[in-house]
């Protein structure tokens, strides 16, 4: 399966440069969306839920230009300055968008077939959109419900009647579309499934996001290190301004490649401390590296660089007291 989201990803750059100038990243992204559920499809082995978080998990990301293209140009047409709320209101706008084009094609069978698949949603929607105003979890409500009708003899004598007449073949299919058709025709399902997808949106971006920050962050702190001031420029472009903090940080690296990191993120901002210190068994500070880098459009810029002497540091004890007593984890001590 990794092998055949890789060919398709790499398809996916094909696709999305070959498409007219003038398409929106919105239209690329539901032709992306459209073209994968229609592989996924082809290939079998997958139901409905699989096929539709798979693609998202594909699509909804950094990685993909038609991806960047469109959360920008929303953002742009609706002054949206928040990523988080860019990331929302794009992934609602194109699932509502898939629901109503390809999905709904998906489910635009014959009346015979229609039957048994309203029946089902019937009664499943009204048992687990009742449960909910109950404040009931929905999967766990999602499961009674199952249960429950399979009990109500009356729903299981409609789903008989309305699959009489059906061939092996078309019950087959019926069964196989029932839960696309209630996520197309349920609102409590179509709101949980969404969830999960957006919430998946969500935390792809912003890992995605804090990858690219630590690697422009070592990236700039490796040209720091080797004095490469011209090559910093580009990375850094208001690195004259804080010739005296590149210097002395400069130093600090050659002292040492020991540090604890933390980092904090506010709107498109981030900032990175790393306390830099000697000696892992018996730690001593050397000093402190901080850096702003904000992020526009997936593209990271680093706004300042300073410097702090071990003295200044506002909570070495604390800092000092943790490091002695308890080690660090392998994976925050990091060496450049």
């Amino acid at each position: 399966m990794k092998h055949s989201l890789l060919t398709f990803m790499a398809a996916v750059m094909v696709v999305a440069t070959a498409m007219a100038q003038d398409s929106t990243g919105h239209q690329k992204l539901l032709v992306q969306f459209s073209e994968y559920y229609s592989q996924l499809s082809r290939q079998g082995g997958t139901n409905f839920f699989e096929k539709i978080t798979q693609v998202s998990n594909a699509l909804l990301q950094v990685e993909n230009p038609a991806y960047r293209q469109a959360k920008k140009e929303l953002k742009a047409a609706f002054s949206v300055k928040d990523e988080e709320e860019a990331v929302r209101r794009l992934t609602d706008t194109v699932l509502a968008e898939f629901r109503r084009t390809m999905l709904a094609r998906e489910i635009n069978v014959s009346p015979k077939l229609k039957d048994p698949l309203n029946v089902y949603n019937a009664g499943y929607c009204g048992c687990v959109t009742g449960s909910g105003k109950k404040g009931n979890d929905f999967w766990e409500a999602s499961k009674a419900c199952d249960v429950s009708m399979l009990n109500d003899r009356a729903l299981v004598n409609r789903l008989k009647v309305s699959t009489l007449l059906l061939t092996p073949l078309e019950k087959t299919t019926v069964q196989q579309l029932l839960l696309l058709n209630s996520y197309l025709n349920c609102t409590a399902l179509t709101k949980e499934i969404d969830q999960i997808i957006l919430d998946q949106a969500l935390e792809s971006h912003f890992s995605d996001r804090y990858r690219l920050v630590q690697s422009k962050a070592e990236e700039a702190l490796d040209l720091v290190k080797r004095n490469k001031r011209d090559s910093l420029k580009l990375l850094f472009p208001a690195a004259h301004n804080f010739e005296q903090d590149l210097y002395q940080v400069q130093a600090l690296l050659k002292k040492t490649d020991m540090f604890v990191g933390s980092n904090n993120r506010e709107g498109d901002t981030t900032t990175i401390v790393r306390t830099y210190f000697t000696d892992a068994k018996k730690p001593v500070l050397a000093g402190q590296a901080i850096f702003v880098i904000a992020v526009t459009n997936d593209e990271a810029r680093m706004l300042s660089m300073r410097y702090v002497a071990a003295a200044d540091i506002k909570n070495k004890e604390e800092i000092i007291k943790e490091l002695r007593e308890v080690p660090p984890p392998p994976m925050e001590i990091i060496k450049d």
